[in-house]
């Protein structure tokens, strides 16, 4: 669909369309269909984008990159790694970016936020930038934490632009999203032998962010291994690729996030205590939507003119919708208010009022709470069972992990690895 729109002139709506299937492939764990359709958005935004377009692209190729090394995929590595070559060097960046000539502050913004493309009017949120301009140019890393869609990314990118390495590159990892095993890989790089002789080296994300900034969205996904090396990156600057022996000396800001109480996993052990403390050397917390009402009218209007001159359509809503935007409790944050408008937007015709009954919130019909209560105590249940039955597995070998996994159904140990961590189970629930 994606091409049949590009072939036709649509690229907008090519890209938005492509933007829709990544979001369904990622659900559907579709590794080799998402890579060739981030691969294709990536070099379709850079082809005659603008700055947030290249930016966009850049993020899709390193997510691409990411896929094809933990499918050992060699030509697409290759092809990838060819057009972000030229993107590794970020061109001189002015002291905060621009929104484009199109976007107008909507009344009621912050215009310092509002240059970094964040929305809002809440002063809690000026007080966040606030402090990533004190902290701009300091060597700490940063901490962001909040829910997901809240913009987190956004603070990260204003913290690169304020600084003095503005001028590097700003690499993104989704610590989350990568496979088993392959994060050390995608991270630190890989050595390994060729033949006799040759070896073959694969730098990883840090190398790519020397000099410059690496965001690492989701950190609290990462497991002990990983977690030790990040530790020696941020203290001394020094990793060993995997596989490798001579250790690489790289030159980075860390500016780490997540949507989990991190505090409460180094409590339980599930995250090291001296990894979070170098992590935390400047915490941000961002305050959910739902926490700031004020900003849903703002952030809506500002999405939904923007969504609307991209669609060529002249749409509004009616106070009784604004009404029920603001009443809803958006549990994704910003992002659930974009998909909901931009859904508003494609089914509207150009002229149109919008009414309660155009905007699709399933959480607000009495029929839709009942189905996702009882799929949530389904899932809920589901979980139960699944925790118990490891837990009892675990004991009944003497908490040996690999006896374990191979009596739930021949399970992988590196499964079992990631629902223990899943399901928060601590060895003495299962230690004699």
């Amino acid at each position: 669909m994606a091409t049949a729109h590009l072939l036709l002139g649509h690229r907008e709506r090519a890209v938005r369309t492509a933007q829709e299937g990544i979001q369904v492939l990622r659900k559907l764990e579709a590794a080799h269909e998402l890579l060739r359709l981030l691969v294709w958005t990536g070099e379709t935004l850079l082809a005659g984008g603008d700055a947030e377009d290249r930016r966009q692209a850049r993020d899709f190729l390193w997510e691409a990159r990411s896929i094809a090394m933990s499918m050992r995929l060699d030509s697409w590595i290759e092809r990838v790694e060819k057009v972000l070559g030229v993107e590794l060097r970020a061109p001189r960046a002015p002291e905060a970016p621009k929104p484009a000539a199109a976007d107008t502050m909507p009344q009621g913004a912050d215009p310092d936020c509002f240059r970094f493309g964040i929305v809002t009017g809440d002063p809690r949120m000026a007080e966040l930038l606030r402090m990533v301009e004190r902290a701009a140019n300091s060597r700490l890393p940063i901490l962001i934490l909040g829910d997901c869609g809240v913009g987190k990314e956004l603070l990260a990118r204003a913290a690169h632009a304020m600084s003095e390495r503005r001028d590097g590159v700003f690499v993104v990892s989704h610590c989350a999203a990568l496979p088993e095993g392959q994060l050390d890989v995608e991270l630190f790089g890989e050595e390994s032998d060729v033949g006799t002789v040759a070896r073959s080296t694969r730098p990883g994300l840090f190398e790519a962010a020397n000099r410059g900034v690496i965001f690492l969205d989701e950190v609290s996904e990462l497991l002990t291994g990983a977690q030790a090396k990040l530790l020696r990156v941020i203290e001394n600057g020094e990793l060993r690729r995997v596989g490798g022996i001579a250790l690489q000396q790289v030159e980075v800001r860390v500016i780490a996030a997540s949507t989990r109480d991190v505090p409460s996993l180094v409590r339980r052990g599930l995250f090291r205590d001296d990894l979070y403390y170098r992590l935390n050397g400047i915490r941000l917390e961002v305050p959910p939507l739902r926490e700031r009402p004020g900003d849903i009218r703002l952030i809506g209007s500002y999405l939904l003119g923007r969504t609307a001159a991209q669609a060529r359509k002249s749409i509004a809503l009616s106070e009784e919708a604004w009404v029920m935007l603001e009443a809803h409790g958006w549990p994704g944050n910003v992002r659930e208010l974009r998909n909901v408008l931009d859904r508003a937007v494609a089914l509207g015709r150009d002229g149109d009022t919008l009414g309660p009954e155009a905007i699709q919130l399933p959480a607000a019909r009495a029929a839709g709470e009942r189905k996702g209560i009882r799929a949530r105590a389904s899932a809920k249940r589901e979980s139960r069972v699944e925790r118990e039955s490891i837990v009892a597995a675990l004991r009944a070998h003497a908490g040996n992990q690999s006896e374990a996994a191979r009596s739930l159904d021949g399970m992988k140990r590196t499964t079992l690895l990631y629902k223990m961590k899943k399901h928060d189970i601590r060895p003495e629930e299962y230690s004699s």
